[in-house]
Protein backbone atom coordinates (compact mmCIF):
# COMPACT_ATOMS: atom_id res chain seq x y z
CA UNK A 1 0.00 0.00 0.00
CA UNK A 2 1.62 3.26 -1.11
CA UNK A 3 -0.04 5.48 1.51
CA UNK A 4 -2.45 5.07 4.44
CA UNK A 5 -5.83 3.78 3.42
CA UNK A 6 -7.95 6.87 2.87
CA UNK A 7 -11.60 7.57 3.49
CA UNK A 8 -13.10 5.08 1.14
CA UNK A 9 -16.56 6.09 0.26
CA UNK A 10 -17.08 9.50 -1.21
CA UNK A 11 -17.83 9.75 -4.89
CA UNK A 12 -18.41 13.05 -6.58
CA UNK A 13 -22.13 13.38 -6.02
CA UNK A 14 -25.05 14.71 -7.95
CA UNK A 15 -25.40 18.17 -6.42
CA UNK A 16 -28.44 19.21 -8.38
CA UNK A 17 -30.01 15.80 -7.91
CA UNK A 18 -33.59 16.98 -7.82
CA UNK A 19 -33.07 18.59 -11.22
CA UNK A 20 -31.22 15.63 -12.68
CA UNK A 21 -34.04 13.32 -11.64
CA UNK A 22 -36.61 15.44 -13.49
CA UNK A 23 -39.18 13.29 -15.18
CA UNK A 24 -38.32 10.13 -13.28
CA UNK A 25 -41.06 7.62 -12.78
CA UNK A 26 -41.09 3.96 -11.87
CA UNK A 27 -37.64 3.02 -10.59
CA UNK A 28 -36.16 6.47 -11.20
CA UNK A 29 -33.15 5.47 -13.32
CA UNK A 30 -31.11 8.44 -14.46
CA UNK A 31 -27.80 8.91 -16.22
CA UNK A 32 -25.91 10.44 -13.32
CA UNK A 33 -23.22 8.02 -12.28
CA UNK A 34 -22.16 10.17 -9.36
CA UNK A 35 -21.08 13.21 -11.36
CA UNK A 36 -21.11 16.73 -9.98
CA UNK A 37 -19.28 18.95 -7.51
CA UNK A 38 -17.86 17.39 -4.34
CA UNK A 39 -19.43 18.03 -0.96
CA UNK A 40 -17.49 19.26 2.08
CA UNK A 41 -18.48 16.66 4.67
CA UNK A 42 -19.26 12.97 4.72
CA UNK A 43 -21.11 10.50 6.93
CA UNK A 44 -20.73 6.80 6.17
CA UNK A 45 -22.50 4.19 8.23
CA UNK A 46 -25.52 2.04 8.94
CA UNK A 47 -29.08 3.36 8.88
CA UNK A 48 -30.49 2.82 12.37
CA UNK A 49 -33.69 4.83 12.17
CA UNK A 50 -35.93 7.40 10.55
CA UNK A 51 -37.55 10.70 11.48
CA UNK A 52 -34.93 12.30 9.48
CA UNK A 53 -32.51 9.57 8.33
CA UNK A 54 -30.53 8.34 11.36
CA UNK A 55 -27.07 6.90 10.76
CA UNK A 56 -25.58 5.05 13.73
CA UNK A 57 -27.59 7.19 16.12
CA UNK A 58 -26.97 10.58 14.46
CA UNK A 59 -29.92 12.23 12.68
CA UNK A 60 -29.44 13.94 9.31
CA UNK A 61 -32.14 16.08 7.74
CA UNK A 62 -32.66 14.37 4.38
CA UNK A 63 -35.87 16.20 3.37
CA UNK A 64 -34.18 17.78 0.35
CA UNK A 65 -32.04 14.77 -0.63
CA UNK A 66 -33.12 11.82 -2.77
CA UNK A 67 -31.55 8.41 -2.10
CA UNK A 68 -29.82 6.80 -5.09
CA UNK A 69 -27.81 3.70 -5.90
CA UNK A 70 -25.53 2.97 -8.85
CA UNK A 71 -27.13 -0.20 -10.20
CA UNK A 72 -25.43 0.00 -13.60
CA UNK A 73 -22.25 1.71 -14.78
CA UNK A 74 -22.83 5.46 -14.72
CA UNK A 75 -26.53 5.09 -13.87
CA UNK A 76 -27.95 6.30 -10.57
CA UNK A 77 -31.30 4.75 -9.69
CA UNK A 78 -33.69 6.50 -7.30
CA UNK A 79 -34.38 4.27 -4.30
CA UNK A 80 -35.17 4.47 -0.58
CA UNK A 81 -33.06 3.73 2.46
CA UNK A 82 -34.09 1.02 4.92
CA UNK A 83 -32.84 -0.13 8.30
CA UNK A 84 -29.42 -1.74 7.93
CA UNK A 85 -28.49 -0.10 4.65
CA UNK A 86 -24.97 1.29 4.49
CA UNK A 87 -25.11 4.83 3.14
CA UNK A 88 -22.81 7.65 2.10
CA UNK A 89 -24.25 11.04 3.05
CA UNK A 90 -22.65 14.10 1.48
CA UNK A 91 -22.98 17.28 3.54
CA UNK A 92 -22.61 20.92 2.55
CA UNK A 93 -20.66 23.45 4.61
CA UNK A 94 -23.70 24.07 6.81
CA UNK A 95 -24.16 20.38 7.56
CA UNK A 96 -27.25 19.94 5.35
CA UNK A 97 -27.60 16.70 3.38
CA UNK A 98 -26.74 17.23 -0.29
CA UNK A 99 -26.56 13.59 -1.39
CA UNK A 100 -27.60 10.21 0.00
CA UNK A 101 -26.14 7.17 -1.72
CA UNK A 102 -26.71 3.52 -0.82
CA UNK A 103 -23.41 1.64 -0.78
CA UNK A 104 -23.89 -2.11 -0.80
CA UNK A 105 -20.98 -4.48 -0.20
CA UNK A 106 -21.81 -7.34 -2.59
CA UNK A 107 -24.68 -8.30 -4.88
CA UNK A 108 -24.94 -11.67 -6.59
CA UNK A 109 -25.74 -15.35 -6.14
CA UNK A 110 -25.02 -17.30 -2.94
CA UNK A 111 -22.48 -20.02 -3.71
CA UNK A 112 -22.47 -21.81 -0.37
CA UNK A 113 -23.87 -21.49 3.14
CA UNK A 114 -22.21 -22.49 6.43
CA UNK A 115 -24.89 -22.62 9.17
CA UNK A 116 -22.45 -23.39 11.99
CA UNK A 117 -20.69 -20.04 11.56
CA UNK A 118 -23.66 -18.05 10.21
CA UNK A 119 -21.67 -17.35 7.05
CA UNK A 120 -22.25 -17.56 3.31
CA UNK A 121 -20.25 -16.73 0.18
CA UNK A 122 -21.15 -14.43 -2.72
CA UNK A 123 -18.63 -13.63 -5.48
CA UNK A 124 -15.90 -15.21 -3.35
CA UNK A 125 -16.69 -12.77 -0.51
CA UNK A 126 -17.45 -14.30 2.89
CA UNK A 127 -20.48 -12.69 4.55
CA UNK A 128 -21.09 -12.91 8.29
CA UNK A 129 -24.68 -12.65 9.61
CA UNK A 130 -24.90 -10.93 13.01
CA UNK A 131 -27.37 -12.17 15.62
CA UNK A 132 -25.51 -10.93 18.72
CA UNK A 133 -25.91 -7.16 19.37
CA UNK A 134 -22.52 -7.21 21.12
CA UNK A 135 -21.01 -7.39 17.62
CA UNK A 136 -22.84 -4.32 16.34
CA UNK A 137 -26.12 -3.84 14.48
CA UNK A 138 -28.06 -7.09 14.19
CA UNK A 139 -28.40 -8.03 10.53
CA UNK A 140 -31.70 -6.79 9.07
CA UNK A 141 -33.51 -8.95 6.50
CA UNK A 142 -36.03 -7.75 3.94
CA UNK A 143 -38.13 -8.94 1.05
CA UNK A 144 -39.50 -12.03 2.79
CA UNK A 145 -36.22 -13.18 4.34
CA UNK A 146 -36.67 -13.63 8.10
CA UNK A 147 -33.16 -14.58 9.16
CA UNK A 148 -30.14 -16.70 8.34
CA UNK A 149 -32.26 -19.84 7.97
CA UNK A 150 -34.02 -18.19 5.02
CA UNK A 151 -30.82 -18.20 2.95
CA UNK A 152 -29.91 -20.99 0.57
CA UNK A 153 -27.31 -21.62 -2.13
CA UNK A 154 -28.49 -20.18 -5.43
CA UNK A 155 -30.37 -17.26 -3.86
CA UNK A 156 -29.71 -13.87 -5.43
CA UNK A 157 -29.04 -11.33 -2.69
CA UNK A 158 -28.06 -7.73 -2.11
CA UNK A 159 -25.80 -7.46 0.94
CA UNK A 160 -24.91 -4.32 2.86
CA UNK A 161 -22.20 -4.48 5.48
CA UNK A 162 -18.78 -3.55 6.80
CA UNK A 163 -15.50 -5.09 5.64
CA UNK A 164 -13.76 -6.52 8.72
CA UNK A 165 -10.18 -7.83 8.42
CA UNK A 166 -9.61 -11.29 9.86
CA UNK A 167 -5.92 -12.12 9.66
CA UNK A 168 -4.83 -12.23 6.03
CA UNK A 169 -8.43 -12.29 4.80
CA UNK A 170 -11.62 -10.36 5.56
CA UNK A 171 -15.34 -10.90 6.02
CA UNK A 172 -18.29 -8.66 5.33
CA UNK A 173 -20.20 -8.14 8.58
CA UNK A 174 -23.71 -7.89 7.15
CA UNK A 175 -26.02 -5.08 8.24
CA UNK A 176 -28.83 -5.85 5.77
CA UNK A 177 -29.67 -8.64 3.31
CA UNK A 178 -32.43 -8.50 0.69
CA UNK A 179 -33.48 -10.98 -1.99
CA UNK A 180 -33.30 -9.64 -5.56
CA UNK A 181 -34.21 -10.75 -9.04
CA UNK A 182 -31.54 -11.48 -11.62
CA UNK A 183 -29.59 -8.19 -11.78
CA UNK A 184 -28.24 -6.68 -14.97
CA UNK A 185 -24.99 -6.16 -13.07
CA UNK A 186 -23.49 -7.86 -10.04
CA UNK A 187 -21.52 -5.68 -7.66
CA UNK A 188 -18.66 -6.09 -5.22
CA UNK A 189 -16.70 -3.58 -3.13
CA UNK A 190 -13.38 -3.92 -1.38
CA UNK A 191 -9.70 -2.97 -1.25
CA UNK A 192 -7.38 -3.51 -4.19
CA UNK A 193 -4.65 -6.08 -3.59
CA UNK A 194 -2.28 -8.22 -5.72
CA UNK A 195 -2.32 -5.55 -8.44
CA UNK A 196 -0.89 -6.57 -11.81
CA UNK A 197 -1.35 -5.04 -15.28
CA UNK A 198 -5.01 -5.70 -16.07
CA UNK A 199 -6.00 -7.51 -12.88
CA UNK A 200 -6.26 -7.16 -9.11
CA UNK A 201 -7.92 -9.01 -6.28
CA UNK A 202 -10.76 -8.22 -3.90
CA UNK A 203 -10.22 -10.83 -1.22
CA UNK A 204 -10.39 -14.21 -2.94
CA UNK A 205 -11.92 -12.73 -6.12
CA UNK A 206 -9.77 -11.83 -9.13
CA UNK A 207 -10.95 -8.74 -11.04
CA UNK A 208 -10.02 -8.56 -14.73
CA UNK A 209 -10.55 -4.93 -15.77
CA UNK A 210 -8.89 -5.02 -19.18
CA UNK A 211 -12.23 -4.78 -20.95
CA UNK A 212 -13.88 -2.35 -18.53
CA UNK A 213 -13.80 1.32 -17.67
CA UNK A 214 -11.89 2.62 -14.67
CA UNK A 215 -13.50 5.77 -13.29
CA UNK A 216 -12.71 8.53 -12.65
CA UNK A 217 -10.84 8.42 -15.96
CA UNK A 218 -7.14 9.04 -15.66
CA UNK A 219 -6.86 7.95 -12.01
CA UNK A 220 -4.50 4.97 -11.80
CA UNK A 221 -5.39 1.92 -9.75
CA UNK A 222 -3.23 1.43 -6.64
CA UNK A 223 -2.98 -1.22 -3.97
CA UNK A 224 -5.10 -0.30 -0.98
CA UNK A 225 -7.64 1.75 -2.91
CA UNK A 226 -11.30 1.20 -2.12
CA UNK A 227 -13.22 0.33 -5.27
CA UNK A 228 -16.63 -0.84 -6.40
CA UNK A 229 -16.86 -3.21 -9.36
CA UNK A 230 -19.89 -3.73 -11.61
CA UNK A 231 -20.11 -6.57 -14.13
CA UNK A 232 -22.75 -8.69 -15.90
CA UNK A 233 -23.56 -11.91 -14.01
CA UNK A 234 -22.14 -13.95 -16.89
CA UNK A 235 -18.77 -12.24 -16.38
CA UNK A 236 -18.17 -14.29 -13.20
CA UNK A 237 -16.35 -17.51 -14.07
CA UNK A 238 -14.61 -19.65 -11.46
CA UNK A 239 -12.96 -17.08 -9.17
CA UNK A 240 -12.63 -14.28 -11.75
CA UNK A 241 -14.96 -11.38 -12.56
CA UNK A 242 -14.51 -9.46 -15.82
CA UNK A 243 -15.39 -5.90 -14.85
CA UNK A 244 -17.60 -3.60 -16.88
CA UNK A 245 -16.66 -0.73 -14.57
CA UNK A 246 -14.28 -0.18 -11.68
CA UNK A 247 -15.15 2.93 -9.70
CA UNK A 248 -12.37 4.25 -7.49
CA UNK A 249 -13.91 5.81 -4.45
CA UNK A 250 -12.60 9.31 -3.97
CA UNK A 251 -11.42 11.19 -0.90
CA UNK A 252 -13.13 14.13 0.82
CA UNK A 253 -11.14 17.37 1.03
CA UNK A 254 -8.58 17.85 3.77
CA UNK A 255 -10.24 19.24 6.88
CA UNK A 256 -13.66 18.02 5.83
CA UNK A 257 -15.91 16.61 8.53
CA UNK A 258 -16.14 12.81 8.45
CA UNK A 259 -18.25 10.26 10.34
CA UNK A 260 -17.65 6.55 9.89
CA UNK A 261 -18.78 3.45 11.76
CA UNK A 262 -17.94 -0.20 12.07
CA UNK A 263 -16.00 -2.72 14.14
CA UNK A 264 -12.50 -1.67 15.20
CA UNK A 265 -9.64 -3.45 13.43
CA UNK A 266 -5.84 -3.27 13.68
CA UNK A 267 -5.96 -1.55 17.06
CA UNK A 268 -2.64 -0.02 18.15
CA UNK A 269 -3.07 1.14 21.75
CA UNK A 270 0.42 2.63 21.86
CA UNK A 271 -0.04 4.79 18.78
CA UNK A 272 -3.73 5.27 19.60
CA UNK A 273 -4.85 4.30 16.11
CA UNK A 274 -7.21 1.76 14.56
CA UNK A 275 -9.08 1.11 11.33
CA UNK A 276 -12.86 1.24 10.82
CA UNK A 277 -14.29 -0.06 7.54
CA UNK A 278 -11.02 0.63 5.67
CA UNK A 279 -10.50 4.07 7.29
CA UNK A 280 -7.43 4.82 9.43
CA UNK A 281 -8.38 6.64 12.66
CA UNK A 282 -6.17 8.52 15.12
CA UNK A 283 -8.07 8.66 18.42
CA UNK A 284 -5.28 10.31 20.42
CA UNK A 285 -7.28 13.51 20.99
CA UNK A 286 -10.19 11.65 22.61
CA UNK A 287 -10.70 9.98 25.97
CA UNK A 288 -11.79 6.74 24.28
CA UNK A 289 -10.56 3.59 26.00
CA UNK A 290 -11.17 0.46 23.88
CA UNK A 291 -13.13 -2.17 25.84
CA UNK A 292 -10.98 -5.08 26.93
CA UNK A 293 -11.46 -8.50 25.43
CA UNK A 294 -13.32 -9.53 22.30
CA UNK A 295 -15.22 -9.08 20.10
CA UNK A 296 -13.83 -5.70 19.00
CA UNK A 297 -16.32 -2.88 19.59
CA UNK A 298 -18.52 -1.43 16.87
CA UNK A 299 -17.91 2.32 17.05
CA UNK A 300 -19.01 5.59 15.51
CA UNK A 301 -16.10 7.96 14.88
CA UNK A 302 -16.31 11.65 13.99
CA UNK A 303 -13.65 14.25 13.20
CA UNK A 304 -11.76 16.11 10.46
CA UNK A 305 -9.67 14.47 7.76
CA UNK A 306 -5.90 15.07 7.79
CA UNK A 307 -3.76 15.58 4.70
CA UNK A 308 -2.53 11.97 4.78
CA UNK A 309 -6.09 10.61 4.82
CA UNK A 310 -6.21 9.84 8.55
CA UNK A 311 -9.40 10.70 10.40
CA UNK A 312 -8.39 12.75 13.47
CA UNK A 313 -11.13 11.65 15.84
CA UNK A 314 -12.81 14.19 18.10
CA UNK A 315 -15.43 11.64 19.19
CA UNK A 316 -15.50 7.85 19.45
CA UNK A 317 -18.77 6.28 20.61
CA UNK A 318 -19.36 2.56 21.15
CA UNK A 319 -22.54 1.63 19.27
CA UNK A 320 -22.89 -2.06 20.09
CA UNK A 321 -24.70 -3.53 23.10
CA UNK A 322 -21.81 -2.55 25.39
CA UNK A 323 -22.28 1.15 24.66
CA UNK A 324 -25.81 1.43 26.01
CA UNK A 325 -28.41 3.66 24.41
CA UNK A 326 -30.94 2.89 21.73
CA UNK A 327 -29.95 0.74 18.77
CA UNK A 328 -32.84 2.01 16.65
CA UNK A 329 -35.15 5.03 16.52
CA UNK A 330 -38.30 5.69 14.50
CA UNK A 331 -40.62 8.69 14.28
CA UNK A 332 -43.77 8.87 12.15
CA UNK A 333 -47.37 7.80 11.58
CA UNK A 334 -48.22 4.17 12.33
CA UNK A 335 -50.25 1.86 10.08
CA UNK A 336 -51.31 -1.79 9.91
CA UNK A 337 -51.72 -1.98 13.68
CA UNK A 338 -52.12 -5.56 14.91
CA UNK A 339 -53.35 -5.36 18.56
CA UNK A 340 -53.25 -9.14 18.94
CA UNK A 341 -49.72 -9.52 17.62
CA UNK A 342 -48.67 -6.18 19.18
CA UNK A 343 -47.07 -4.93 15.97
CA UNK A 344 -47.44 -1.99 13.61
CA UNK A 345 -45.58 -0.42 10.69
CA UNK A 346 -43.96 3.00 10.75
CA UNK A 347 -41.67 4.45 8.08
CA UNK A 348 -41.98 1.15 6.22
CA UNK A 349 -40.47 -0.78 9.14
CA UNK A 350 -42.21 -3.39 11.30
CA UNK A 351 -42.24 -2.66 15.03
CA UNK A 352 -43.01 -5.16 17.80
CA UNK A 353 -44.28 -3.12 20.76
CA UNK A 354 -45.31 -5.87 23.16
CA UNK A 355 -42.34 -5.22 25.47
CA UNK A 356 -42.86 -1.44 25.60
CA UNK A 357 -45.06 0.56 27.95
CA UNK A 358 -46.79 3.13 25.70
CA UNK A 359 -46.91 6.72 26.94
CA UNK A 360 -49.74 9.02 25.93
CA UNK A 361 -51.23 6.35 23.67
CA UNK A 362 -54.81 5.10 23.35
CA UNK A 363 -55.57 1.44 23.97
CA UNK A 364 -55.70 -0.10 21.47
CA UNK A 365 -53.36 1.81 19.19
CA UNK A 366 -54.94 3.14 16.00
CA UNK A 367 -53.71 3.68 12.46
CA UNK A 368 -52.50 7.20 11.79
CA UNK A 369 -51.16 7.96 15.27
CA UNK A 370 -47.86 9.83 15.30
CA UNK A 371 -45.29 8.08 17.49
CA UNK A 372 -41.70 8.34 18.63
CA UNK A 373 -39.96 5.14 19.66
CA UNK A 374 -36.57 3.71 20.50
CA UNK A 375 -35.59 0.09 20.77
CA UNK A 376 -33.50 -2.81 19.57
CA UNK A 377 -32.94 -4.08 16.06
CA UNK A 378 -34.40 -7.47 15.18
CA UNK A 379 -33.85 -9.43 11.95
CA UNK A 380 -37.16 -8.13 10.59
CA UNK A 381 -37.57 -4.70 12.19
CA UNK A 382 -37.45 -3.08 15.62
CA UNK A 383 -38.38 -4.28 19.11
CA UNK A 384 -39.65 -1.16 20.87
CA UNK A 385 -38.45 -0.43 24.40
CA UNK A 386 -39.87 3.10 24.65
CA UNK A 387 -43.02 4.18 22.79
CA UNK A 388 -44.58 7.64 22.98
CA UNK A 389 -47.65 8.89 21.12
CA UNK A 390 -47.92 12.60 20.28
CA UNK A 391 -51.39 14.13 20.57
CA UNK A 392 -50.47 16.90 18.13
CA UNK A 393 -48.61 15.82 15.02
CA UNK A 394 -45.53 17.99 14.52
CA UNK A 395 -45.65 20.05 11.32
CA UNK A 396 -42.04 19.39 10.40
CA UNK A 397 -40.52 16.12 9.25
CA UNK A 398 -42.00 13.29 7.21
CA UNK A 399 -45.72 12.50 7.38
CA UNK A 400 -47.46 9.34 6.17
CA UNK A 401 -50.96 9.27 4.70
CA UNK A 402 -53.15 6.52 3.22
CA UNK A 403 -56.12 6.97 0.98
CA UNK A 404 -57.53 6.80 -2.54
CA UNK A 405 -56.15 8.97 -5.34
CA UNK A 406 -58.26 11.03 -7.71
CA UNK A 407 -58.06 14.21 -9.82
CA UNK A 408 -54.55 13.37 -11.01
CA UNK A 409 -52.93 16.22 -12.97
CA UNK A 410 -49.75 15.22 -14.76
CA UNK A 411 -49.21 18.83 -15.84
CA UNK A 412 -49.48 20.26 -12.33
CA UNK A 413 -47.95 17.15 -10.71
CA UNK A 414 -50.71 16.90 -8.13
CA UNK A 415 -53.52 14.56 -7.09
CA UNK A 416 -56.19 14.44 -4.42
CA UNK A 417 -55.85 11.81 -1.71
CA UNK A 418 -59.07 10.97 0.10
CA UNK A 419 -58.14 9.54 3.49
CA UNK A 420 -60.10 6.83 5.30
CA UNK A 421 -61.48 9.56 7.57
CA UNK A 422 -63.01 11.27 4.53
CA UNK A 423 -60.58 14.19 4.64
CA UNK A 424 -59.07 15.30 1.34
CA UNK A 425 -55.36 16.07 1.07
CA UNK A 426 -53.70 17.67 -1.94
CA UNK A 427 -50.51 15.79 -2.77
CA UNK A 428 -47.84 17.25 -5.03
CA UNK A 429 -44.86 15.47 -6.47
CA UNK A 430 -41.59 16.67 -7.94
CA UNK A 431 -38.47 15.38 -9.65
CA UNK A 432 -37.20 13.67 -6.49
CA UNK A 433 -40.42 11.73 -5.73
CA UNK A 434 -40.05 7.95 -5.89
CA UNK A 435 -43.04 6.07 -7.33
CA UNK A 436 -42.40 2.61 -5.96
CA UNK A 437 -45.13 0.45 -7.51
CA UNK A 438 -46.69 2.43 -10.35
CA UNK A 439 -46.09 5.55 -12.47
CA UNK A 440 -47.96 8.84 -11.95
CA UNK A 441 -50.27 8.24 -14.91
CA UNK A 442 -51.65 5.11 -13.18
CA UNK A 443 -52.51 6.74 -9.82
CA UNK A 444 -56.18 7.52 -10.37
CA UNK A 445 -58.44 5.28 -8.28
CA UNK A 446 -55.58 3.53 -6.54
CA UNK A 447 -55.27 3.17 -2.78
CA UNK A 448 -51.90 4.71 -1.93
CA UNK A 449 -49.44 5.13 0.91
CA UNK A 450 -47.71 8.49 0.66
CA UNK A 451 -44.69 9.70 2.62
CA UNK A 452 -44.10 13.40 2.30
CA UNK A 453 -43.37 16.76 3.87
CA UNK A 454 -45.85 19.55 4.45
CA UNK A 455 -45.48 22.68 2.31
CA UNK A 456 -48.32 25.07 3.01
CA UNK A 457 -51.59 23.30 2.26
CA UNK A 458 -49.92 20.56 0.23
CA UNK A 459 -48.17 17.34 1.10
CA UNK A 460 -45.08 17.11 -1.12
CA UNK A 461 -44.53 13.41 -1.72
CA UNK A 462 -41.15 11.79 -1.19
CA UNK A 463 -42.40 8.22 -1.81
CA UNK A 464 -45.67 6.93 -3.29
CA UNK A 465 -46.51 3.22 -3.11
CA UNK A 466 -49.62 1.03 -3.25
CA UNK A 467 -51.35 0.49 0.10
CA UNK A 468 -53.34 -2.53 1.26
CA UNK A 469 -57.05 -2.27 0.56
Amino acid sequence: MSRPVLVAWMRAACVALALVLSGCGGDGSVGSGGTGAPVSGLAVGTVTGFGSVIVDGVPYDDVDAAAVVEDAPGIDTRTEARLGHRVEIGLDEGGAVRTLRLDGAVRGRIARVTPASLQFVVLEQTVQVVQDPALGPVTSFGGGFTGFASLAPGDLVDVHGVVVPQGASAVIQATRIDPIGLPAFVRVSGLVSSLTPGTFRLGALTIDHRGGAVVPAGVPLQAGQAVTVLAPPSAFVDDTLAAAQVRIKAVPPEGGSVQVSGPIASLDVGARTFFVDRQRVDYGATDFAPPAGSPPPYVRVRGPLAADGTLRATEVVVRDARGGGAQAELRGNIHDVDPAGRTFIVRNETVAYGQATPTGCPDPLADGLFVELTGRLSPTGVIADVLRCLRIEPPEGVHERRGTASQVSLAARTFRLTLDSGQDVTVAWNAATLFRDLPPEALDGQRLHVEGVQAGQRLVARTVRLAPR
